[in-house]
């Protein structure tokens, strides 16, 4: 990130190594239905081409390997995966930031940190997907 983004938002939601072709959004998800509090990182990345003057296409994804994200939660997560895989993801705490290395995303992932569960209760979770 530039110097000027950083003096005007010290202590942004998202830190991330991304590339300036790649969109990232953060979506919070109160606690509902049994459901605990979650934070929803999504990433894009595709590389659109331009065949007419009104047509942008996606022809080709490149995916991204070892993308690293900071998110603001001010809360030790209890769990981080990959969705709707639930793939787990290593979460270490730094500051009020929660850090982790996703190892490959093609085309576009959701990176979810739980608040109230276990490690292990990740897959019982693979159903919440499904709604």
């Amino acid at each position: 990130m530039g110097a000027l983004p950083r003096r005007l938002l010290p202590c942004p939601l998202v830190r991330a190594a991304l590339p300036t072709s790649a969109e990232i959004t953060l979506l919070r998800q109160e606690r509902t239905g049994g459901v605990d509090e979650r934070l929803i990182c999504h990433i894009l990345h595709y590389i659109p081409r331009r065949r007419t003057p009104d047509l942008d296409l996606v022809e080709e994804v490149l995916p991204l390997e070892c993308v690293t994200l900071e998110i603001r939660t001010n809360w030790q997560p209890r769990a981080a995966y990959l969705a709707p895989a639930c793939t787990p993801l290593p979460v270490e705490m730094r500051g009020e930031y929660a850090r982790l290395v996703a190892p490959r995303l093609e085309g576009h992932a959701m990176v979810v940190l739980e608040r109230g569960l276990t490690v292990n209760s990740v897959r019982t979770k693979r159903k919440t997907w499904g709604r």
